[in-house]
C-alpha cells in the first residue's frame, strides 16, 4: 500500500481544536488531511477512486466511521506508521451503514491512539459515487453533476462536471468527515478519460499535467490509458470539507494580476484572478473579472490580512443557487455571471452585490469558518451586509442602502413577523443533516444583516476594526457566536453589546415600538410584540437606536443614541421642543418598527413642506412601519394618516416596489374583517387622496355595493375609486367592468359632474383596449356608440378625443367617420392616428416589447 505525506504546515493550525458536533461520527477521532486520487467514468455518469485520510485518534479504535450518502464504498486500509518501526496495513473487516448519513467501517484490531505525534495513521477507502445528471431540480445540482444538461450552456460541448458541497453534500461525492469545523488541507490527483479535451480546476492550480507514459508518475500507472490525462493538485490551507470544489469543462477564460498588499511598506502577494465560462463567450467575463479584483484588494487593504491562495477562480455554471464561496474557485449561476451587451443595468447590479458576497466569504466563512451550521449567519449574515458595503463603496451614485431597505430589510421582517415561519438567527440544529438546508434563508442572511448593521452603526464604530480583530484572531478557526461578539466589545469598549446582540441573535421576532409625545414635549414609549402568542408573555427586546431631531426653524439635524431596555417608560433627560420633530430609528437601521401617536404624527406630517432631501427616505420608512400596523389594527390606526403619507411618499419617489407594497396592503384590510362602512370610509380616502395603487380585483369588488342598484353615482368617492380601477388595473375584470357600465347606462353626460364624464370616457376606452366589448353583446354596443356621440358635445378635449376614438373603432357608418376625420386639423389627426396606433399596439404586441 502506498502511503501518501499528507502534512500541513504548522504556520496554518486552527485559532482553537475543532469540536465533532453530530453524533453520527465518533467524538474521538478527527481527519487531519485528505488527498483525492478518481476519476470520472468515460460517459461521466460515475466518479470513483481512493480518499486516503490522514486520522488523529484521541483513543484506541477498532472502528471508523465516515459521512456517506449515495456513495458506494469497495475496500478500505488503514496503514499504521511509527517512528521506530515499519508501517503495518490492516483490511477492513466489515463496512456498514451506520448512524444517520455515515458508513461504519471495522477493522480486526484496535488503531492506536496518536494525539501524541509519534503515530500517523492513514486510513485508505476505495469508493465510487454519481455525477447527478443535473437540469433543473436543485438537488440534482448537489454533490457532483454533470455540466452537459439540455438546459446547460455547456450541452453540446465536451464532458464535464461540477460539485456544490454546502452544506452537507460532500459526502455525495466520496467519504469523509463533513462537518464545518473539522479543517483540513485537500490535494487531488484527477485523471480525464480519453477522448475528453475539458479544463480541470479545484482549489489549487495543477503542479503538473500528464498525458504520456513517460511522464505518468510510477505509482500511478495502473491508472494510464492512451489518450488519459492525470492533474496533480498541490495541498490547500485547511479549509472544510464543503468547500472543496471541482469543477471539469469546456471553459474559455480571462485573467487579471493583482497584489493583495496589506501594509504601507512591504509589497504585497500576487494574487492571480481568473473568470471561467462557456467556451466562445470570453468576451462576457470582463464585467466579473473586474469587480472580483477590486473586491479582493478592498478586503486586503480593510483588514491587512491576505489569502492564503496564489489563484481565485471565479466560473460560470449552472447552480442551484445563485453563488458559491468555495476556497479559490468560486462558482456562480452562469445566468448571473455572464454580461453582455443587452444585459439589463438591474441585472448588472444585481452580478455585482452576488461578486462581492462570494469574494467577502473568502475571509468570512473561509479563512474564519463556522464551528457548526447554527452559526450559518456569522458568514452569510457579514457577507451580505459586506456586499451592500462595497456596492456603496465603488458605486455610490446606486443609492444601493435604499435598496438594502426596500429588499433585504423589508422581506427579512415580513417573514420575522410571522412567528410560525421565523426562527432565531441562531438556530439550535440537531443531527438531522437535511434540516441545514432549511436555514438558508432570508433570516440567516437578511435579519443578521440588518442586525450587525444596526450595532456597528449605533456603536459609531464602522466596520473594519471589529471585523479586522475578528478574522485576525481566528484564522483557520472554526467559530461561535461568542468570537464576534467579544471582537465588537473589545473593540468598542462596550462590553453590554455582548448581552444586547444575544437577545436578538437568540430569540426569533421583533418588537413595534409606540412613541407617543405629550404636550409638555415628552416622550413616551411602549414595546409590544408584533404578533402574540397565547400563553407567552412579551419579554421586551434591548432597543438601541440612533434617532433624528430637526429644528423646523433653524433647519438643523442633531442625532442622539437611546437604549431603550424596559417594557415602557419616558425617555429620560430628553423632551422635544415645540418646533422639533423627532425621528425615531433614523435609516430604518433597527430592527423594529415604529409607531406614533396622533399627536407625533401630525407634527412629523407638518414637516413635508420644507423638508430637507434626506426627509424622503424618512418618509418611506415611516410608510412602511406604519401601514402593517393599520392593516393589523384597523381600530387603533388613522386612515387619513396612513393615506397621507402613502401620497406623498408615492408622488415625491414612485417605486413599483413602493405601490406593491401599498396595493397589497390595502388589499388585505380592504377584504379583511372590517365594516361596510369603515371600508368605504378608507376607499374615499384612497381615491380623493389621487393615490395612484394600482388596485386589485378583490380589493375593487370587496367595495361594490350589494347589490348594485345601491351604488350611488353622485358619491365622488366611489366614482373617483373606479376611475382609478379603470386607468391602472393591469388586468381589469370584465364582470367588474360590465356591473360599471350597467350602473352607468342611460346616464346624459352633460347632467353629471365633469368626474363622472372622465369616468364614462376612460370606461369606454378600457372596454375597446381590452377586448371586452363582445361580453357587452349587440344593445350594449349600441349603447356604447350613443355614449360615445353624446361625449362628443363636452367641453373636455380628452372627453371627445375618446368619444372619436371610439367611434372610429366601433361605428360602421362610413359618412360618420369621414365627419370625425375631415374637420380635423393637422395636430388633431396627428393625436387620433396615434391614439388609434397606440391602440393597435397594445393589443397586438407583448407588454416587454410595449
Amino acid at each position: 500500500p502506498l502511503c501518501v505525506n499528507l502534512s500541513v504546515s504548522t504556520k496554518m493550525e486552527p485559532a482553537r481544536p475543532p469540536k465533532i458536533r453530530s453524533h453520527d461520527l465518533l467524538p474521538f477521532i478527527f481527519p487531519k488531511s485528505y488527498h483525492l486520487r478518481a476519476m470520472p467514468s468515460d460517459d461521466f455518469s460515475t466518479f470513483s477512486g481512493t480518499i486516503f485520510i490522514e486520522l488523529k485518534l484521541e483513543q484506541p479504535s477498532d472502528i471508523v466511521r465516515l459521512h456517506t450518502l449515495e456513495v458506494k464504498i469497495l475496500s478500505s486500509r488503514v496503514t499504521i506508521s511509527t517512528r521506530d518501526a515499519s508501517p503495518t496495513t490492516q483490511s477492513s473487516l466489515l463496512i456498514s451503514a451506520g448512524l444517520g448519513e455515515t458508513t461504519e467501517i471495522q477493522f480486526p484490531s484496535k488503531i492506536p491512539q496518536n494525539d501524541d505525534g509519534n503515530t500517523s495513521v492513514t486510513l485508505e477507502v476505495d469508493f465510487e459515487s454519481i455525477i447527478r445528471i443535473g437540469g433543473e431540480s436543485k438537488d440534482a445540482l448537489h454533490g457532483l453533476y454533470s455540466l452537459n444538461h439540455p438546459s446547460s450552456p455547456y450541452h453540446k460541448l465536451s464532458k464535464g462536471l461540477c460539485t456544490q458541497f454546502e452544506p452537507c453534500y460532500a459526502r455525495r461525492a466520496f467519504p469523509c468527515f463533513d462537518e464545518p469545523s473539522l479543517r483540513c488541507s485537500w490535494s487531488m490527483d484527477l485523471v480525464l478519460p480519453a477522448g475528453c479535451d475539458s479544463r480541470a480546476l479545484f482549489n489549487t492550480d495543477p503542479s503538473s499535467i500528464h498525458t504520456d507514459d513517460a511522464s505518468w508518475p510510477s505509482e500511478l500507472l495502473h491508472l494510464y490509458q492512451d489518450g488519459r490525462r492525470l492533474f496533480r493538485f498541490p495541498p490547500t490551507s485547511p479549509i472544510s470539507s464543503y468547500l472543496v470544489a471541482i469543477c471539469v469543462g469546456s471553459f474559455d477564460s480571462i485573467s487579471k494580476s493583482i497584489n493583495m498588499k496589506v501594509g504601507e511598506t512591504e509589497p504585497g502577494k500576487s494574487l492571480e484572478v481568473r473568470c471561467f465560462g462557456p467556451s466562445g463567450r470570453a468576451s462576457e467575463l470582463e464585467y466579473a473579472l473586474e469587480l472580483a479584483g477590486r473586491a479582493v484588494i478592498y478586503f486586503c487593504d480593510q483588514l491587512k490580512i491576505d489569502l492564503p491562495m496564489t489563484k481565485m477562480d471565479l466560473v460560470g455554471v449552472p447552480l442551484g443557487g445563485l453563488g458559491m464561496e468555495n476556497h479559490s474557485l468560486l462558482t456562480f449561476q452562469w445566468e448571473h455571471f455572464l454580461v453582455n451587451s443587452e444585459t439589463p443595468f438591474a441585472r448588472r447590479q444585481r452580478i455585482a452585490r452576488l461578486i462581492f458576497h462570494e469574494v467577502a466569504h473568502q475571509w468570512f466563512g473561509n479563512l474564519v469558518t463556522i464551528e457548526w451550521w447554527s452559526y450559518l449567519y456569522l458568514k452569510e449574515g457579514l457577507a451580505r451586509f459586506l456586499e451592500y458595503h462595497l456596492i456603496e463603496a465603488f458605486f455610490p451614485e446606486w443609492n444601493y442602502w435604499q435598496h438594502f431597505q426596500d429588499e433585504i430589510f423589508a422581506a427579512a421582517m415580513e417573514k420575522d413577523e410571522d412567528l410560525k415561519r421565523t426562527h432565531s438567527i441562531e438556530v439550535p440544529l440537531g443531527d438531522a443533516a437535511r434540516s441545514y438546508s432549511t436555514i438558508f434563508d432570508v433570516i440567516s442572511y437578511g435579519k443578521a444583516a440588518c442586525v450587525l448593521r444596526s450595532v456597528c452603526n449605533f456603536a459609531g464604530i464602522g466596520l473594519w476594526p471589529a471585523f479586522k480583530r475578528f478574522v485576525h484572531e481566528n484564522k483557520f478557526g472554526a467559530v461561535s457566536t461568542p468570537d464576534l461578539w467579544r471582537s465588537i466589545a473589545e473593540e468598542t469598549g462596550q462590553p453590554q453589546l455582548v448581552s444586547w446582540l444575544d437577545s436578538w441573535i437568540k430569540r426569533a421576532g421583533h418588537p413595534v415600538l409606540f412613541l407617543s409625545l405629550s404636550n409638555e414635549g415628552k416622550v413616551s414609549y411602549e414595546q409590544r410584540p408584533t404578533q402574540q402568542i397565547d400563553g407567552q408573555s412579551f419579554e421586551p427586546f434591548p432597543i438601541f437606536s440612533v434617532a433624528r431631531v430637526f429644528n423646523m426653524t433653524t433647519q438643523e439635524s442633531k442625532m442622539h443614541h437611546f437604549v431603550l431596555e424596559p417594557l415602557s417608560g419616558e425617555i429620560q433627560n430628553f423632551s422635544l421642543g415645540q418646533d422639533e420633530v423627532l425621528i425615531f430609528n433614523s435609516g430604518h437601521v433597527g430592527f423594529f418598527r415604529t409607531a406614533f401617536d396622533d399627536n407625533m404624527m401630525s407634527r412629523f406630517l407638518s414637516l413635508t413642506p420644507r423638508a430637507p432631501k434626506w426627509f424622503q427616505d424618512e418618509l418611506d420608512n415611516l410608510l412602511f412601519d406604519y401601514t402593517p400596523l393599520l392593516v393589523e389594527n384597523p381600530t387603533i390606526f388613522k386612515f387619513e394618516h396612513a393615506i397621507k403619507l402613502a401620497h406623498l411618499a408615492v408622488f415625491e419617489r414612485p417605486t413599483f416596489r413602493k405601490l406593491a407594497f401599498l396595493r397589497d396592503n390595502l388589499t388585505r384590510l380592504l377584504v379583511g374583517d372590517l365594516t361596510d362602512e369603515v371600508k368605504f370610509s378608507l376607499a374615499k380616502a384612497v381615491a380623493t387622496s389621487k393615490l395612484e395603487i394600482v388596485l386589485t380585483n378583490q380589493a375593487v369588488t370587496s367595495l361594490l355595493p350589494s347589490p348594485p342598484t345601491s351604488m350611488t353615482l353622485n358619491d365622488i368617492a366611489l366614482i373617483e375609486l373606479l376611475k382609478l380601477y379603470i386607468d391602472l388595473c393591469n388586468d381589469p375584470d370584465p364582470r367588474i367592468l360590465a356591473l360599471a357600465f350597467e350602473l352607468l347606462e342611460g346616464v346624459d353626460p352633460e347632467s353629471v359632474s365633469v368626474n363622472l364624464q372622465l369616468l364614462l370616457s376612460r370606461l369606454h376606452h378600457t372596454l375597446a383596449k381590452k377586448d371586452l366589448i363582445p361580453i357587452l353583446g349587440e344593445e350594449d354596443v349600441a349603447a356604447l356608440l350613443s355614449l360615445a356621440r353624446e361625449n362628443l358635445k363636452s367641453n373636455l378635449k380628452s372627453v371627445k378625443r375618446q368619444a372619436r376614438l371610439l367611434l372610429l373603432e366601433l361605428s360602421k357608418d362610413q359618412s360618420e367617420i369621414e365627419s370625425i376625420v375631415l374637420p380635423l386639423k393637422p395636430i388633431g389627426f396627428m393625436k387620433l392616428a396615434g391614439g388609434l396606433l397606440l391602440r393597435s399596439l397594445e393589443q397586438a404586441l407583448p407588454p416587454a416589447i410595449l
